[in-house]
């Protein structure tokens, strides 16, 4: 089966959303599908969440979210992912944590993954201008 990974949207307040996308691993190749956001986001990223779920994926994958000029919105900060355990972080601005300010349609990708169905998520927090 091919993998797939699937955006979505949920307002936690009237000022911040989260975007999270849901990924299920190639069957065959273990690779996982990369995706846009489907909708731009505007705002500051101010943290992330890395949730591994059934079957867990490798341990030290990599999650970049890129702009549509291609540079990662989370500044490399979500690498070395943990294989069964959550991990959270905020963005990098210079190799310093900082809130990174958005405004493009993002595109999910993941890398290092070798566990074929491997599933879980990644979202972000957004808060709004």
């Amino acid at each position: 089966m091919a993998g797939t990974t699937t955006p979505s949207i949920t307002a936690k307040n009237r000022a911040t959303e989260t975007y999270r996308w849901t990924f299920i691993a190639d069957a065959s190749n273990a690779a996982i599908a990369s995706k846009n956001s489907a909708v731009k986001i505007s705002g500051r990223i101010t943290d992330w969440r890395w949730i591994p779920g059934t079957p867990n994926p490798t341990a030290s994958c990599v999650v970049t979210l890129k702009s549509a000029n291609g540079v990662d919105a989370l500044g490399g900060a979500a690498t070395g992912l943990n294989a069964s355990t959550p991990s959270n972080g905020v963005p990098l601005s210079g190799g310093s944590p900082w809130p990174t300010r958005v405004d493009s349609v993002l595109t999910f990708a993941s890398t290092g993954n070798a566990v074929n169905s491997a599933q879980g998520y990644f979202e972000i927090d957004v808060e709004r201008d």
